[in-house]
């Protein structure tokens, strides 16, 4: 009975774990949005860095989910931007058009995106196979 006890401790201090890092990096995330400040904006991404890091060393399939998730929201962005000078009817009437098209930064953009997707997958594909390996010792 002693080990079942210690065993739903550990799962209950690892769950409050994870609620106190969500909560910090949605407080991160409302200061990053709401201050127009470059050092609050630089002091809660470092926060915000470090929660994932934590999440990255205790919940590695959640954290792959936030990569993947966060690389094709980038995709969708990139993809817009450079579709914009071809929805345009009259290309003569708008001549600033052809400065909204950046290809170099659509495909930064697109490079970094495809390169956090990769990283996304791997480290879901780590963390289920460190579950598998965790749960056969059982």
């Amino acid at each position: 009975m002693e080990h079942v006890i210690k065993k739903v401790s550990a799962i209950a201090r690892q769950n409050l774990d994870v609620f106190f890092i969500v909560l910090t990096m949605l407080f991160c995330a409302i200061a990053i949005r709401k201050f127009d400040n470059q050092y609050v904006v630089t002091l809660a991404a470092i926060v915000l860095g470090a929660c994932l890091f934590c999440i990255r060393e205790t919940r590695r399939v959640y954290y792959g989910a936030i990569e993947i998730a966060f690389s094709v929201i980038v995709i969708f962005d990139a993809a817009s931007k450079g579709r914009s000078i071809f929805e345009i009817e009259d290309v003569f009437s708008m001549p600033d058009v052809f400065d909204a098209f950046q290809p170099r930064i659509v495909l930064i953009q697109l490079g970094a995106a495809i390169y956090v997707l990769i990283r996304g997958f791997d480290n879901v594909k780590q963390g289920w196979e460190k579950r598998n390996i965790t749960t056969s010792k059982s």
